[in-house]
């Protein structure tokens, strides 16, 4: 199931399975390694859940919240707290 990436959860392995947007933002993304078919994980959300950090390669990225709903995943791992 295809999901925005901003909806993801700290803990969370993911997909990227489309990158929205386009342009200076699209390559952006394609240049720090977003696309098709890469894993990343989401590492944390800063205190007010914008901007979130993310894992991706050996790299952690930062991305405003608005930037991360232009990126669809889908989840493979789910770390976050089950109660």
């Amino acid at each position: 199931m295809n999901t925005a990436l901003s909806e993801c959860r700290e803990g969370d392995t993911v997909v990227i399975t489309r990158l929205s947007g386009s342009g200076a933002f699209k390559k952006r993304l394609l240049d720090l390694g977003f696309r098709k078919g890469q894993k990343l994980s989401i590492i944390r959300y800063a205190p007010l859940k914008d901007p979130m950090e993310v894992r991706i390669g050996d790299s952690n990225v930062s991305l405003r919240v608005e930037e991360a709903e232009q990126v669809a995943v889908s989840c493979t791992e789910e770390h976050g707290d089950e109660s």
